[in-house]
């Protein structure tokens, strides 16, 4: 989880910010009224994270049923609401859903490993990244060039993991090492 937070509060703050020059390379200027949808897409993503991560946790605990009627109902829920929520809202209605949607999903994953493990615990360290976040958010909110809040957030987002002890020389060399251990070998 802590892994998963320190990395799910930049690219989702790097996805809203950047959305403008993201559609605008992918798209052109015609594409502009899709900013908005990449922005609510981009906390989706956030909640997807958590959602994959409980998901496969609740699959490893042996909980494939509960997560499986779990995802059924999500799916039919999904589809009713966006039946109900496109036609009059278009794409913008389907991006909330969307939202809604995993977010329900990573709740439910989430609540399927407690109710499983009979543990929730949120860390002292989770509480300082979602801090740093926070610092993330407030330097975005600066009235600044979008380049310069990107560039000043994330060395603010940097700062402040290092100043709450997130980020340390020591946490930093078992990130390092378990990303070389988890890779692939190269074939050649």
């Amino acid at each position: 989880t802590d892994l998963f937070l320190l990395l799910a509060i930049p690219t989702v703050a790097l996805l809203i910010l950047g959305s403008p020059w993201i559609i605008g390379l992918l798209g052109g200027p015609a594409f502009a009224p899709s900013v908005p949808v990449l922005r609510i897409l981009a906390l989706a993503l956030g909640a997807l994270f958590f959602g994959n991560l409980y998901g496969n946790s609740a699959i490893a605990l042996g909980e494939r049923r509960p997560l499986l009627g779990a995802a059924a109902a999500l799916a039919a829920l999904n589809v009713g609401v966006n039946l109900l929520v496109i036609p009059r809202y278009s794409f913008l209605g389907a991006a909330w859903t969307t939202l809604g949607t995993e977010l329900l999903s990573a709740v439910t994953a989430a609540w399927i490993v407690v109710r499983r493990t009979r543990r929730f615990a949120v860390s002292l360290r989770q509480l300082h990244t979602v801090s740093a976040g926070g610092v993330f958010l407030f330097i975005t909110l600066l009235p600044l060039p979008a380049l310069g809040r990107l560039v000043l957030g994330l060395a603010a987002y940097g700062a402040a993991l290092w100043a709450f002890g997130v980020l340390t020389p020591a946490s930093l060399r078992v990130l390092l090492r378990a990303q070389r251990e988890g890779a692939p070998e190269s074939s050649g």
